[in-house]
């Protein structure tokens, strides 16, 4: 039998609490005596609206609180267990001494005969029951708990459970006049029992036999370290709650069982939930998809209560559980249990690298995946992530073997197959688990190109770097690092790679995970904004937004991407890149550098000052470009240096380049006109010979800089103010309106958008939406040809108020090319909620990828949750599409007089020549056709010429 040492054991409580009504061969044990707490949140209370008292102890609404219970020696619950490890319940109860007085806003109820058991329903399935009698009446059942996890240990004879997320029952609910409470959780339950046998065999002590899957790396038992903990066993099934849509964006969730080891030679200390010196455990998902190895999930943590002692790493176990792991033993925490909201908590609390923590209050959470590992539906969609690889990560830490710095294997990973469709998935773990192996070890283990590097801080903890360049063809290509903080406190706030300031970057990119659910001081979430990456000064570097003690540094248990493209090759040598931590440790360095694939340096390294070649040129004028040239791999030859043009598609012809003193040097492009279209590149050698190009492999790759001729010119596809009302070729649905009497109106300004008409979506007058309704519609822009644009803008006026939960209303702008799928390019939820004014704000999206398609635009709002819709809901107003666009004047001879550019001198240029001359305009057209004395501006000394002109002389 021995349930209680094999994986399956924990995988399911069922198999282990199984009803039995004989003895067999096993040995029973009656309670006799003990100790029950019960653990209440903090915040859990204040959202309640309660307070619980027993004897002397009182909850409160500002701290984690623990009310403790004396179990009575009548007690009869009955355990029993077969060769010295825990069996099943048998039945009977723990009877509680003490009584509980729960207080509401209205009244107060004694609660007495409170009572503990395990009962079964017809399928044999196991509840954790709490019962007591309210006010005298009769005995009710007050608290369920689904998930909970039983222990034993032989010598000396004891009995533990603990039970997450008790649930309250509508008895208990009706009873106190509260059915708002109904299927609420409030807290959890633990508790010991001291045993006397009271049947069966008598006990004798049996030897523990090993189980467990089979590592990739065998398990060294009982090594000389003192205390040393792993994740010996990620195993299933994997609990899996259903998805839920957050602010627009669906998540599905689940939790894996973790079986820990102490594989050291020192008993480690597993207080309860009265003391600090216990686990805290997490988990984590990633996910390999392109040759890209990302964080996709993280959850709160799991805190350890008891030990239920086997053998799970192959290691024999040395002594009993409850309170301490002994050397070679294993404890068991099934998915439920890991991921039960009621009582898992923050990782900001626990430093890593001391592996001390502490307790508090929690902020309040609500739907199915708050505080558990979140992970976006679309990440798991087979759909959108063909030929993905999933990995489950589970991670340990504890203050005795942080202290001993024997926590560097803490964490273990295995492998996920992913099942489901549309919003809902699941997980099942497949493989074997990998101890001793954080998650971002699957990389390299699944792909042996992939670089690791450990960089152990001094004083601190470990960061793991991965590193992998791709080659796209075509001379590009893709560097891509990885960077796991497995325990260190001191996290990272910037990340440099070197790279010759020649090479032409891009794509740079960056990926991080979601923290949530107020996992971050003062328990809010700590800001998701992600680190921009700069290429300057010969390095691409990305630093975090600094934005005080809660910004999206790289903390412990995380993992941040960073990525670009260039047009150089790896270096055959490992180079550098430099970490900055996030944290100040006195005396030690602000820094660290970690060996990774780097791009490989020039021999001669070349740079355009100012960082850009021009990429507009004026017709009939040249063009000067400063380069920064110097030593690089090799020694620079100062004769070599050449700038190579083609214009209309003609052969290249090359010219020196003028030394202008130091390492800078001029190049020069000859004058063009309209109709060319401008190549060039720029060539130079070391003293050895070595030849290179800016850009990089101009002439074997054919990537030239490239230069439109002529002037830059803004031209307006679409506007409107609403002043007219609705504009024509546009469409309107349900609530939207065109109008300007709403009763409450925006703060701040935007344009004109000042109380004059705009559009808005709610009911006439009132503007609001609360029509008890799910409303969902959209204000619609005519068909828009746009040109084959550099730029095209889309700009407007966004004021938003909504209801208070960021899941409840979401203002969307769609575009939809002809012919093509619907895009989402802007989702402006931001602005005032519930109890302030809604503020107008500009918003501006970029449509450059729609250049020569024709698209329509809609401004659509969805009240998601149809409740609670008082409020002003989205008004929208000066909505305009630009596009920059270039315009070029034929010849390069002197002003014709043709001010509006209709190909002729004549009367009809008097007009838009005197504005310019009011004007005293320097406008590019205006200066070409009307500025006769060459000063750069329509002034006085261009009249008589112009008058002549226009007379045909």
């Amino acid at each position: 039998m021995l349930l209680a040492r094999s994986v399956a054991w924990c995988c399911s409580i069922i198999a282990v609490l199984a009803v039995s009504t004989t003895l067999r061969a096993d040995t029973a044990w009656t309670a006799i005596s003990g100790e029950t707490y019960w653990q209440l949140d903090g915040g859990m209370l204040s959202v309640s609206g309660i307070q619980a008292k027993a004897g002397s102890m009182t909850t409160s609404e500002d701290d984690e609180q623990q009310l403790r219970f004396q179990i009575a020696p009548e007690s009869s619950l009955t355990v029993v267990s077969d060769d010295g490890s825990f069996s099943y319940v048998s039945g009977g109860v723990l009877e509680v001494m003490e009584t509980v007085t729960i207080t509401t806003d209205a009244k107060s109820y004694e609660i007495s005969k409170l009572k503990l058991r395990i009962q079964y329903d017809d399928d044999k399935d196991p509840t954790f029951v709490v019962s007591g009698s309210v006010e005298s009446a009769n005995e009710t059942d007050l608290l369920s708990h689904k998930y909970f996890k039983p222990g034993f240990t032989q010598d000396p004879p004891k009995f533990y459970l603990e039970a997450s997320d008790a649930i309250i029952t509508e008895e208990f609910a009706l009873a106190i006049d509260r059915t708002d409470l109904i299927g609420k959780p409030l807290g959890s339950f633990t508790f010991f029992s001291n045993l006397v046998w009271s049947g069966g065999d008598e006990p004798t002590d049996v030897e523990a036999t090993p189980a467990g899957g089979a590592p990739r790396v065998p398990t060294v038992c009982n090594k000389p370290v003192g205390q040393d903990l792993i994740v010996g066993e990620l195993y299933g099934p994997l609990e899996n709650p259903a998805a839920q849509q957050i602010g627009g964006v669906w998540y599905d969730t689940f939790s894996v069982g973790t079986t820990s080891c102490n594989i050291g030679d020192v008993v480690l200390t597993w207080e309860g939930s009265s003391g600090f010196i216990h686990p805290a455990i997490g988990q984590n998902c990633f996910r390999l998809k392109d040759g890209r190895f990302e964080q996709i999930g993280q959850s709160w943590l799991k805190h350890g209560f008891a030990v239920a002692a086997g053998s799970a790493c192959g290691c024999t176990c040395s002594g009993p559980g409850g309170g301490t792991l002994h050397p070679g033993c294993s404890d068991p925490y099934g998915g439920g249990l890991n991921n039960s909201q009621g009582s898992i908590k923050p990782k900001f609390r626990v430093n890593p690298t001391t592996g001390v923590h502490t307790h508090g209050s929690n902020p309040t959470f609500s739907g199915s995946v708050a505080r558990r590992l979140m992970v976006r539906s679309n990440d798991l969609n087979p759909t959108l992530n063909p030929g993905a690889l999933y990995f489950i990560e589970g991670h340990y830490v504890h203050q005795q073997d942080a202290g001993l710095d024997n926590d560097n294997n803490n964490a273990s990973y295995r492998q996920l197959s992913i099942s489901g469709s549309g919003n809902e998935y699941s997980a099942s773990v497949i493989g074997t688990t990998q101890r001793e192996e954080c998650g971002i070890r699957a990389w390299k283990d699944t792909d042996p190109t992939v670089t690791e590097t450990d960089v152990d801080i001094e004083n601190d903890g470990l960061y793991i770097v991965c590193s992998k360049a791709t080659d796209l063809g075509g001379g590009v290509w893709h560097y891509e690092y990885a960077v796991q903080n497995l325990n260190s406190n001191r996290g990272v706030k910037s990340f440099t790679i070197p790279i010759s300031p020649a090479a032409d970057v891009t794509n740079i990119g960056f990926h991080d995970v979601d923290y949530h659910d107020g996992d971050g001081d003062n328990s809010v979430d700590r800001d998701g904004t992600d680190w921009p990456g700069v290429f300057s000064n010969g390095t691409i570097s990305w630093n975090m937004v600094d934005v005080g003690s809660n910004s999206n540094a790289l903390l412990w248990g995380t993992m941040y991407n960073f990525r670009f493209d260039a047009d150089v090759e790896p270096s055959p040598d490992l180079g550098v890149a430099t970490l900055t931590h996030f944290r100040a440790l006195p005396g030690n360095p602000d820094s660290v550098n970690a060996a990774v694939v780097v791009p490989q340096p020039y021999a001669v390294a070349m740079e355009i000052v100012g960082g850009a070649a021009p990429h507009l040129l004026a017709t009939c004028e040249t063009a000067d470009i400063v380069l920064k040239i110097q030593d690089g791999a090799e020694t620079f030859d100062p004769s070599s240096p050449l700038l190579w043009h083609s214009y209309d598609g003609g052969a290249f012809t090359s010219s020196s380049l003028v030394p202008m003193g130091g390492d800078l040097y001029m190049a020069t492009l000859p004058a063009p006109v309209c109709g060319d279209s401008a190549r060039y590149y720029f060539s130079a050698q070391s003293m050895s010979g070595t030849a290179v190009s800016l850009p990089v492999q101009a002439t074997e790759t054919e990537t030239y800089f490239l230069a439109n001729v002529g002037f830059e010119e803004i031209n307006t596809y679409l506007e409107t103010n609403f002043e007219a009302g609705l504009p024509a070729g546009w469409s309107i649905d349900g609530l939207w309106n065109i109008g300007n009497s709403c009763s409450s109106l925006p703060t701040g300004a935007c344009g004109d958008s000042d109380g004059s008409n705009v559009a808005y979506f709610g009911q006439p007058s009132t503007c609001n939406y609360d029509t008890g309704n799910h409303e969902n519609a959209s204000i619609t822009t005519p068909a828009i040809a746009l040109p084959p644009s550099e730029q095209i803008l889309l700009t407007y006026c966004s004021a938003f108020e909504r209801h208070v939960l960021p899941i409840g209303d979401w203002p969307e702008v769609r575009v939809t090319p002809e012919g093509q799928a619907t895009d989402l390019v802007d989702e402006p939820a931001v602005g005032a909620f519930v109890g302030g004014a809604a503020v107008w704000q500009q918003r501006v999206v970029d449509l450059t990828a729609y250049a020569g398609q024709t698209v329509t635009i809609a401004f659509n709002f969805d009240n998601l949750i149809a409740t609670d819709d008082d409020h002003l809901g989205w008004m929208i107003d000066n909505v305009s599409v630009k596009a920059l666009e270039i315009a070029c004047i034929p010849g390069c001879g002197s002003p014709d007089g043709d001010m509006n550019v209709d190909g002729s001198a004549n009367g009809a240029d008097m007009q838009s020549f005197a504005d310019a001359l009011v004007n005293a305009s320097m406008d590019f057209v205006d200066v070409a056709h009307g500025d006769f004395s060459g000063n750069g501006v329509i002034d006085m000394a261009d009249v008589n010429q112009m008058v002549a002109t226009m007379l045909g002389n």
